[in-house]
């Protein structure tokens, strides 16, 4: 006994190849970045922080009140990841 209708068979479909990252991250000169951060941000230039981003390699939020230089520090940031 039927209830429904025959079932449809669906051609196969091949997956998609695989795609190569884009992003290639370059290597930091960590030594050159504590020593350009330190004159303004001394705490940013400390060793723990500076393990911390060589282990994580992750997203740095900066932050303040205008006119503190999270603008300046960001872009010096991303100069020397690339």
């Amino acid at each position: 006994m039927r209830i429904g209708p025959r079932p449809i068979r669906l051609p196969r479909i091949a997956a998609p190849p695989r795609l190569e990252p884009r992003l290639r991250l370059a290597p930091i000169d960590y030594d050159e970045l504590a020593e350009e951060v330190k004159p303004t941000l001394p705490r940013l230039a400390d060793d723990e922080f500076m393990e911390w981003l060589k282990a994580k390699r992750k997203v740095v939020f900066l932050f303040g009140p205008p006119g503190t230089g999270k603008t300046c520090h960001a872009t010096r940031l991303a100069a020397l990841g690339r």
